[in-house]
């Protein structure tokens, strides 16, 4: 059985989706270089912990990046693994997304010298606010695609009947 059209462009877009966890892999990983090489107290405990969790953090991203290029591959080859792999990422995913929206809805917000941003700036703060929630919501209508497509009949189908070949 051939890969559908809809099984295709979850695999480009998780391909995609990899591709651009490098960018944070990629930055935090420089910026704990940077911060090893510039900071004179670097041996301090406190130091080391934070540089820690830079590379650790740059670790997670380069393994999240690893696992969807990883699967977007075996979705192009059909493999069953696959399959399972991209039904855990998009329930992982929209878990992390409805949390990201989550501490955005119920920020309570912060003020300097007694001034919220929205008493400051209404119109930049309804834009971030907006910005804030689509940079969730849309990764949040991925998950839920790739759920729904990857849970349904025939595209099962398709990933068992490669087993067949």
């Amino acid at each position: 059985m051939s890969r559908s059209v809809g099984v295709t462009a979850a695999a480009l877009v998780l391909i995609l989706a990899g591709a651009f966890l490098l960018v944070p892999a990629s930055y935090t990983l420089l910026e704990a270089v940077i911060a090893t090489t510039t900071v004179d107290s670097w041996k301090s405990e406190t130091t080391l912990i934070v540089l820690g969790f830079y590379y650790l953090t740059a670790l997670l991203f380069l393994a999240a990046s690893l696992w969807c290029i990883a699967t977007s591959i075996g979705i192009f080859r059909l493999k069953g693994w696959a399959r399972h792999s991209i039904v855990l990422l998009s329930v992982v995913g929209a878990l992390l997304s409805l949390w990201q929206m989550k501490g955005i809805l119920h920020h309570p917000g912060w003020a300097i010298s007694g001034v919220t941003p929205l008493e400051a700036a209404p119109v930049v703060s309804f834009i971030a606010y907006v910005a804030g929630l689509a940079t969730s919501l849309v990764p949040l209508l991925v998950c839920v695609w790739w759920l729904i497509l990857f849970t349904r009949p025939s595209v099962k189908l398709q990933f068992s009947a490669s087993k067949c070949l």
